[in-house]
């Protein structure tokens, strides 16, 4: 995720935060099933998308607390 990408994290809210963190979800178990049966060309996008959605719920859990 780009600096830009991370910074608009904080201005989108819980609803769109959530439906983010599911894609992320989404498309991480998808590159884990591609990357055991050994299709996945760069396996490095697995720990990217860790971090990603680690970051997003950050961002969710502290909006969750705000309210």
């Amino acid at each position: 995720m780009k600096k830009n990408d991370i910074k608009s994290l904080h201005s989108m809210s819980v609803a769109d935060l959530q439906k983010k963190q599911q894609e992320l979800f989404v498309e991480f178990a998808r590159s884990r099933m591609q990357h055991k049966a050994n299709r996945l060309k760069n396996v490095r996008i697995l720990s990217s998308l860790r971090d990603d959605v680690a970051r997003v719920s950050t961002v969710l859990a502290m909006k969750q607390e705000e309210k």
